[in-house]
């Protein structure tokens, strides 16, 4: 598991990495070589094809009107491991 000066020196290489995200590395002292666990959510939309997924919309400058606007079909659901 990467400890805080992996995580950053990864990051600047990559982009963000998120707070809640779990940082391994396959091959040790290498950033080539990585996996980034995150939380997996699932949800049922009724989108179009090629619309953003409202559970990962956090980039778009509308995120919370996008959400509001496309609620889920059902419950949203996650699985998440407590370290």
């Amino acid at each position: 598991m990467a400890d805080q000066a992996q995580r950053d020196a990864l990051a600047e290489r990559i982009g963000r990495i998120r707070k809640s995200d779990s940082v391994y590395f396959i091959e040790e002292g290498s950033l080539e070589n990585y996996v980034i666990a995150s939380r997996v959510y699932w949800a049922e939309y009724n989108l179009t094809y090629d619309a953003d997924s409202p559970l990962i919309a956090d980039s778009r400058a509308d995120s919370a009107a996008y959400r509001q606007a496309n609620l889920p079909l059902g419950p949203v659901r996650y699985a998440d491991y407590e370290q």
